[in-house]
């Protein structure tokens, strides 16, 4: 089990994911839609809500985090699986070299995108 907090770094919320040393991380909320409302959560996302356009993501988001030296972007929502350009936004990342997490509930993703994801590389999904 990776602990939460070692000698250098802790992980922030539950995501369970941090970047060593002096790395940088970002969680990108890209929709506020969830198929699923569990007590639990402490993200309000609901079957409606907007999602983050794929041109913003690649030509604002990223080119930003760019700049930020950020070593480790999550995708969060929500739902991503929900995002309809959920697997660009993984490639945009992935492309650059920055490790991908995608924080999930699982319930929406399916094998071809789980191949995908395989394939690009340096993607961690909790």
């Amino acid at each position: 089990m990776k602990p939460l907090i070692v000698d250098t770094h802790a992980a922030s919320c539950y995501f369970r994911t941090s970047v060593g040393g002096d790395g940088r991380k970002a969680l990108v909320q890209i929709t506020e839609r969830c198929n699923l409302h569990c007590a639990h959560c402490f993200v309000s996302s609901t079957k409606a809500g907007n999602d983050m356009p794929l041109d913003q993501f690649v030509g604002t988001v990223m080119p930003r985090l760019g700049e930020a030296r950020v070593e480790r972007i999550t995708l969060t929502g929500g739902e991503p699986f929900e995002h309809p350009d959920l697997m660009s936004m993984c490639r945009a990342v992935t492309d650059t070299g920055i490790s991908l997490g995608i924080c999930t509930n699982a319930t929406l993703v399916s094998d071809e995108q789980i191949a995908a994801l395989v394939g690009m590389g340096n993607v961690h999904i909790t």
